[in-house]
């Protein structure tokens, strides 16, 4: 493993390059004479044991050179594995010097066939494997099909890779990986070795300890030897910093120091004299001193047009690696990577009179930099540094939207290296927060229909930077659909199941801006708890919460994201003009937990209540004595609640079912159906509006849209809720032709057999409804005793309360203390009219086993009814309603009890609320004999 898959960044180290292009062709050579042979394999041993048979990697570093040699021996155990060995695959750059061929050999029992003895050799081609992510490398591959390979044989192949590099001053630098268990070998080994009178220095690690056995001397050359693999590497939390989950490698390299990184590298980003005088890029410099005088602004405009003007690409032949291209060739093509972006700045703020350096630095783990070797292969990144007044400014080149107001962010590397030609040590960059929001949330959320309705959202996500120029590109080159995709995702941070109907982006330049406006529709924030409807409010949190109980991580600090800011406002309006609404806990926070600012406030006004939220982030490091003091101030801001309560009697949806209020919704109807406009195959878009105009007892609108939701994807789930819609029409054969469809895509699926089950049952088919549910309960399952149950309601509803009753006691001996079972059998006998004593005993016991007491207390409430101990069933219903207000056989017996007791105006309204919403009640009551 060399340098070039080490650190794969921006261009900067991406191999080692050469002075002048080595061969096109692979060389056909034997093995260098200092690579040290490995054991001979043994066939019988190497026909067992692991796929692995050989795993040899061998380096020497000498004389600014780097030799990599590999001996390679895998077993094609399987026809998928002879398949991935059938064809070998080498890459290799011609800048960074040669590829040499050892040997291709099949190995099959006792018998060694030589590949390239036969004549094979790899074919050339010409590709470039990583253009679309702007890179071109002028990387050859070499390919070679091997004949007659067999399932059970052994390819094994030796190549070799030279590579020298002339920016590096006659330095040399290397990396090898270590790799650990579960990697497996029959024989591996790593095996580097330098002259023992040069500098070269060597490091194993990071988060790794060197054997003393390891590093030996072999006559003139100091040699480090390991065999593979090494152990296994421990977990590691995925709050450590980044240095901590480096892999384990050797390194090697003839550098002093970072000062001698620095001085060697510095002479490649000197800026002066390389912009030509009166040349195009010379009047673009004229321009910027014209505007301003102020060198900060005039540093911004010079960033500002290398970001904007400048189209990303990496361009590693010809030297490139480590050499920038020049200036004005970077401005004729207007492409550059990181160095010639960079070398392009410093050339323009030298012309401006501002004097700056290149840095080198690394764009993951940059905390990583003061415990590895000092190399130009340890950085992945270009970028300049700046002295304006006070004031240190970071400026990307490949950054985007960076405006003057931005130019003293940090960024987030940890640790740069200045390039000097006085040499320079590493640079600890300090964790500050950023001066703009990197992201500014405005949410308009309209609530005013009702609680039970979607919420209408209006919201505009405003980003800056490279978040703001990527969302400006996919509105320019992308379609809609792709559009959606990308706002999808954005949209689900702050909404629950958004549904959007319009969108539009705009980009100011001035500001480098991008806001993203989106309108539409989301899941009903609220929910009813202890009798109330509540909301409770999403407030920002400083998630940390760092697990460090194992001992082994007790001493590895934690690490937040950042920088970044992100700043909210949310303005909800609240249903009928915020009519009776309180408001329980405290939104208000100003706390720094873990190096990060969180601030919000809240505000219960009217007709509304408005929240501001502020979350600024530093990416600070915590150290291990600090964790816990800081994860438990976390955790007691996050118990800092704010919940909206609506009042009692607030209005519910089937208040709009007809008459003035049903022109409230108006809204919905328009912004439904520009959802549904915009994807017309959307079966959510369809399956929410069948939801919404439920609510509103809206049947017939609802089964169209089922209807055609089922068109484009039937579903078990699409077709109950076809079937409850049709019975709730009166429908009942309908909806038995529905459920049997549903029955039909999944027969197995429980809630689509109890489904069929209550509709045939309904329908006087009672008997196939009973055969329905016992074949499914003959083939067991966890869903038995619900199926049970089921059964037992169409028992019940058929006028056999003793055959419930006893088919349920069945069900209750093998599963005893089932509040489920429980309830059933108490509702069962309730209905039924009989036991009513025992009946009272189960519904209690349930009570005392459920987290759901809402339909045990509906089922007491009938066992009352039926002793006539009317305000003890009226207390119950109460009681039930309270948990859950939208059970409708509840409301239709709330009316029957208050009729009982002389309040029938209350009862009868209680009656035709409840037939609104379920037109078959009456049917259903009157086979119990209860009738209003």
């Amino acid at each position: 493993m060399d340098v070039a898959r080490w650190m794969l960044g921006c261009g900067l180290a991406l191999g080692v390059a050469g002075t002048a292009r080595a061969g096109e062709e692979p060389l056909y050579q034997p093995l260098p004479a200092w690579v040290v042979p490995p054991p001979p394999i043994d066939p019988a041993r190497a026909a067992n044991g692991a796929t692995i048979v050989l795993f040899d990697v061998q380096q020497r570093v000498e004389k600014g050179q780097v030799w990599n040699s590999s001996d390679i021996a895998i077993r094609a155990d399987t026809p998928e594995s002879l398949a991935q060995l059938g064809t070998i695959t080498i890459e290799w750059t011609p800048d960074h010097g040669d590829l040499v061929v050892h040997r291709v050999q099949i190995l099959r029992g006792s018998e060694t066939i030589d590949v390239l003895a036969g004549g094979a050799r790899f074919t050339v081609l010409r590709r470039e494997q990583q253009l679309e992510k702007r890179i071109i490398l002028g990387t050859l591959t070499g390919t070679l099909t091997v004949p007659g390979l067999r399932v059970g044989d052994i390819l094994r192949y030796a190549v070799s890779t030279t590579e020298r590099d002339a920016a590096l001053g006659g330095k040399a630098q290397q990396v090898a990986l270590l790799p650990g268990q579960p990697f497996a070998a029959q024989f591996g080994r790593v095996r580097a070795s330098w002259p023992a009178d040069s500098q070269v220095r060597h490091l194993v690690g990071p988060n790794l300890a060197e054997s003393p056995a390891a590093v030996h001397r072999e006559g003139a050359y100091q040699v480090w030897e390991q065999r593979l693999p090494m152990p296994a590497r421990p977990d590691m939390p995925p709050d450590a910093p980044g240095r901590y989950a480096v892999p384990p490698m050797l390194q090697i390299s003839d550098f002093a120091s970072w000062a001698d990184v620095s001085r060697i590298m510095a002479p490649h980003f000197a800026p002066k004299g390389l912009i030509q005088p009166g040349g195009e890029l010379a009047r673009e410099v004229a321009t910027i001193k014209a505007a301003t005088a102020d060198p900060k602004d005039r540093a911004a405009r010079a960033l500002a047009l290398v970001q904007s003007r400048i189209a990303y690409l990496l361009l590693g032949m010809n030297g490139g690696n480590y050499v920038p291209q020049p200036p004005e060739k970077t401005w004729e093509t207007r492409l550059g990577d990181c160095k010639a972006k960079t070398l392009l700045l410093l050339a323009m703020l030298d012309e401006l009179g501002i004097e700056a350096e290149a840095v080198l630095a690394r764009s993951r783990a940059g905390d990583v930099l003061p415990t590895v070797l000092p190399m130009v292969g340890a950085f992945d990144h270009v970028l300049a540094h700046a002295r304006i007044g006070q004031e240190d400014l970071w400026l990307d080149g490949t950054r985007a939207g960076t405006r003057l107001a931005d130019l003293a962010d940090v960024p987030p590397f940890r640790h740069v290296l200045p390039l000097r030609r006085a040499g320079a040590d590493l640079l600890q960059l300090p964790p500050r927060i950023n001066a703009r929001p990197d992201m500014v949330v405005e949410l308009k959320l309209n609530q005013s229909a009702g609680v039970d309705f979607p919420g209408i959202f209006d919201i505009a996500l405003t980003y800056r930077g490279d978040e703001a120029a990527q969302l400006r590109n996919i509105w320019l080159q992308a379609n809609a659909q792709q559009r959606d995709e990308v706002t999808a995702p954005l949209l689900r941070s702050f909404l629950a199941d958004p549904q959007v109907a319009t969108t539009s982006f705009s980009y100011d330049e001035t500001s480098g801006l991008g806001t993203l406006k989106v309108l539409g529709l989301t899941t009903s924030r609220w929910e009813n708890e202890r009798g109330r409807q509540r909301q409770r409010l999403d407030l920002a949190q400083v998630n940390f919460a760092p697990d460090r109980a194992r001992a082994t991580w007790r001493d590895i600090p934690a690490i937040l994201p950042g920088p970044y800011t992100h700043s909210y406002h949310t303005t909800i309006q609240l249903p009928e003009s915020g009519r009776g609404m309180t408001f329980e806990g405290n939104a208000d926070v100003d706390e720094t937990i873990a190096g990060a600012r969180l601030k919000r406030s809240g505000k219960l006004d009217g007709a509304t209540y408005v929240l501001t939220e502020l979350r600024e982030f530093g990416g600070a490091e915590i150290a291990p004595v600090d964790i816990a003091t800081q994860r438990e101030k976390a955790a007691t801001v996050a118990r800092r609640t704010a919940t909206l309560v609506a009042p009692a009697d607030t209005v519910r949806a089937a208040a709009y079912a007809a008459g003035p209020m049903r022109g409230k919704l108006a809204l919905y109807d328009g912004l439904y159906a520009a959802i549904i406009a915009r994807n017309p195959k959307s079966v959510e878009a369809l399956a929410a509006r069948a939801t919404f105009r439920r609510d509103i007892l809206d049947w017939k609108g609802a089964i169209a849209d089922i209807d055609r939701a089922i068109e484009l994807d039937p579903s078990a789930e699409l077709h109950r809720d076809r079937a409850a819609f049709q019975r709730n029409l009166g429908n009942l054969a309908e909806a038995v032709r529905s459920a049997r469809a549903g029955l039909a895509l999944s027969p197995e699926d429980p809630e689509t057999v109890i489904a069929l089950a209550a509709v045939l049952g309904q329908s006087g088919q009672r008997q196939e409804a009973l055969d329905s549910l016992q074949q499914r309960i003959d083939k067991g399952g966890a869903d038995r005793f619900k199926l049970l149950a089921a059964k037992a309601e169409v028992l019940a509803q058929g006028g056999d309360a003793l055959g419930a009753v006893a088919l349920l006691d069945e069900a209750i001996a093998a599963r005893p203390g089932d509040p489920a079972l429980l309830n059933a059998r108490c509702w069962a006998k309730g209905t039924g009219n009989l036991a009513l004593d025992t009946a009272l005993i189960d519904c209690t016991k349930a009570m005392q086993l459920s987290d759901s007491p809402a339909p045990i207390l509906d089922s007491r409430a009938m066992v009352y009814y039926r002793l006539g101990k009317y305000e003890d069933a009226l207390g119950d219903i109460e009681a039930a309603l309270q948990s859950a207000p939208d059970l409708i056989p509840t409301r239709f017996m709330r009316g029957v009890v208050l009729n009982r007791l002389g309040r029938k105006e209350a009862g009868q309204a209680e009656i035709a609320q409840a037939q609104r919403k379920d037109p078959t009640i009456l049917a259903t009551y009157g086979k119990y004999g209860i009738a209003p």
